[in-house]
């Protein structure tokens, strides 16, 4: 299990039709697996496919009160990448904030300019191989877990079994454990000091 010195908050960016709302559902269950206390809070104004959406996640070692929106994560994950750089998606964001973001490569450094920390992977690539949809969220979920160390994978491996039926759990299953291992991180800190 993990240790968590503190509570954690993590932002979740995506558009409808993308799963972020189940996704928040997933990360608080898997980290009830571990032992952990986590609060999860979808937000989404109209419901329709490609409608921005939003999520909050906080988790920590201790019981967690507040059950509101997280406005200043340490953590920002974007599923789709069109939305970074918007001023509702960057806004609140910590000193040095991790970004976990869906892309093939890195985005322009200015979008970049509030993070310590980018975690790429390619989610929609390998959410068409695994599942044949560009759904990313268990993707996105296992990245999220390869890059910040706070989640084991093999906890999301089996909080995946409550939320799929069994013809679509391997692909999920292997969404989040290719995200896990796949993730690619790059330290901004040095670009910024040179």
């Amino acid at each position: 299990m993990t240790a968590l010195n503190d509570t954690k908050e993590i932002r979740l960016h995506s558009r409808g039709g993308m799963g972020l709302a189940l996704m928040t559902q997933m990360v608080v269950a898997a980290f009830g697996m571990e032992g952990k206390y986590a609060a999860g809070l979808p937000s989404f104004g109209i419901e329709r496919r490609g409608s921005p959406v939003t999520g909050y996640v906080r988790v920590s070692n201790k019981p967690i009160r507040e059950k509101c929106r997280v406005y200043a994560p340490e953590c920002l994950v974007i599923m789709d990448s069109r939305q970074l750089g918007l001023a509702n998606t960057m806004s609140g964001l910590k000193p040095e904030a991790l970004l976990v973001l869906d892309a093939k490569e890195m985005p322009a450094q200015e979008a970049l300019e509030k993070f310590g920390t980018i975690a790429l992977v390619d989610a929609t690539g390998i959410a068409l191989e695994e599942i044949g949809r560009p759904i990313t969220n268990t993707c996105i979920l296992g990245a999220l877990a390869g890059c910040t160390g706070w989640l084991e994978i093999g906890s999301i491996v089996k909080a995946l079994e409550r939320y799929f039926p069994p013809k679509l759990l391997g692909g999920n299953q292997r969404c989040a454990e290719r995200g896990f291992a796949e993730v690619q991180m790059k330290s901004l800190n040095a670009s910024k000091e040179a």
